[in-house]
């Protein structure tokens, strides 16, 4: 055999093997993706300041309860009765010491729906369902007038704001 034909097998043997690679099939694999999504909610509120009280009058204040649910979650929201609870019903009492001062919170601006958590004639805003976006609900405050005006001073409670997923 020549040298010339020595060189031309030995190409066609090196165009075969490579030949053989450019055409195998290729490889492939797979692998899964997954994510969970768990009822969660946070919830923030704006304090509630009456400010002068004016024990011949009314005094009504707003603050607003912000709530963010994942999307489509159920969920109710109640507010305890405070630091110093009155004994009839659902009252709620601002204190100065020993001193209390009556007043109440609201789901509505007609001050008729007490927002509790259920008990003592009080109502939880329940049934409510999430759209994944910040939600907000106003609370309505109002101290009723009181026939004797109460002891000077700054009068304070603190209410605690519970979300509930169903």
């Amino acid at each position: 055999m020549s040298f010339h034909r020595t060189i031309q097998a030995i190409c066609f043997i090196a165009l075969l093997i490579s030949s053989k690679n450019c055409f195998a099939p290729p490889v492939t694999t797979s692998f899964n993706v997954s994510a969970t999504v768990l009822d969660g909610c946070t919830v923030g509120a704006t304090d509630m300041a009456f400010g002068i009280y004016d024990h011949e009058n009314a005094s009504r204040t707003t603050n607003i309860i912000s709530v963010t649910c994942n999307n489509e979650t159920p969920y109710n929201i109640l507010l305890n009765s405070g630091l110093h609870p009155g004994g009839d019903g659902f009252t709620r009492n601002l204190a100065n010491g020993e001193n209390l001062l009556p007043y109440n919170i609201y789901q509505d601006a007609q001050y008729a729906v007490i927002w509790g958590d259920g008990t003592g004639g009080s109502n939880a805003m329940n049934n409510l369902v999430a759209n994944g976006a910040l939600q907000q609900y106003t609370a309505y405050g109002q101290i009723h007038p009181i026939e004797n005006a109460p002891a000077v001073g700054q009068y304070t409670d603190q209410i605690t704001v519970t979300v509930t997923t169903n």
